[in-house]
């Protein structure tokens, strides 16, 4: 009995420890998913008020895609996700997180109103009489606001604070062929 024990114990532990040295390979960018983001550094997101005309112009500063290539089992830093950070100059930020090629998490911030989390995709929704393939639609619980966001397009209408609806003017920011995607791991 005590020989069967033995066995058993070295065998787990042996499988422990092997468990703990194991390198893990993460699946490539799904590029696809970047479609919701097609901004590119320099570029700018420009917004019409729907009742008074003015342009609220966007500055894009930077895109940055982190990508996770691999992870070691055994070091304290491992999983495949990724995440997307948009940033301007101007009150507006987006944070995305992406776990095994899925969003997870979603943030965005602009005009001192922020919008967060992880909201369903809606099929052909028209706003102000252009139609979209596909848009979700964030709400900040408590207020009238809203963003919406559709595929290729990045944001392409908010409603602010104060009830002011503001709507893509044009989409002067061009999908990223080939964006800079920083790659990372802790094998």
């Amino acid at each position: 009995m005590k020989t069967t024990l033995s066995i058993f114990c070295a065998i787990v532990l042996l499988c422990l420890f092997s468990a703990c040295g194991r390198n893990v390979k993460c699946p490539d960018l799904d590029k696809n998913i970047l479609s919701w983001f097609p901004y590119e550094n320099e570029s700018n997101i420009r917004l019409k008020n729907k009742t008074t005309g003015v342009v609220l112009t966007i500055p894009i500063s930077y895109v940055r895609i982190n990508h996770t290539t691999g992870y070691n089992t055994g070091n304290d830093c491992g999983h495949c996700d990724d995440n997307i950070e948009i940033h301007s100059n101007a009150d507006f930020n987006i944070f995305v997180s992406i776990e095994k090629n899925k969003i997870t998490y979603e943030r965005y911030s602009i005009e001192g109103v922020s919008f967060f989390g992880n909201t369903p995709i809606l099929e052909n929704y028209t706003l102000n009489n252009k139609k979209y393939e596909q848009v979700k639609i964030f709400e900040k619980s408590g207020s009238n606001s809203k963003l919406i966001v559709a595929r290729d397009f990045g944001i392409v209408g908010f409603v602010g604070e104060n009830g002011e609806e503001w709507l893509l003017v044009e989409n002067n920011v061009m999908r990223q062929v080939n964006p800079m995607i920083i790659n990372s791991s802790c094998e």
